[in-house]
């Protein structure tokens, strides 16, 4: 009787870690949609920030082009808040002497 629960909570464990090295090589390799993707190609589009507002809500600043733009996503779809143009000393990074 103790060999066949360990035997079954040994399948179990098994079968979980299975499930999680899965996720973790879809993650990893850039398979699951709108992870970034790693490698060749030019990064036009990218995602500078993201904060969630409530549980349906969330702001997102992306750089497209040279220009931000602040965007909001809820409930009732996406939503552009402003735009400006990227500024030059992009990081906090001063020209002064």
């Amino acid at each position: 009787m103790l060999d066949e629960a360990f035997g079954a909570f040994a399948a179990l464990i098994f079968v979980i870690g299975l499930l999680g090295l899965f996720a973790w090589s879809l993650k990893r390799f850039g398979f699951m949609p709108g992870q970034p993707k790693f490698g060749k190609g030019s990064k036009e589009l990218e995602i500078i920030e993201s904060r969630m507002i409530d549980a349906r809500s969330k702001l997102v600043v992306a750089r497209w082009r040279g220009k931000d733009y602040l965007l909001a996503f809820g409930a009732d779809g996406i939503k552009p808040i402003a735009s400006e143009d990227t500024p030059s000393n992009v990081g906090g990074l001063d020209d002064r002497t």
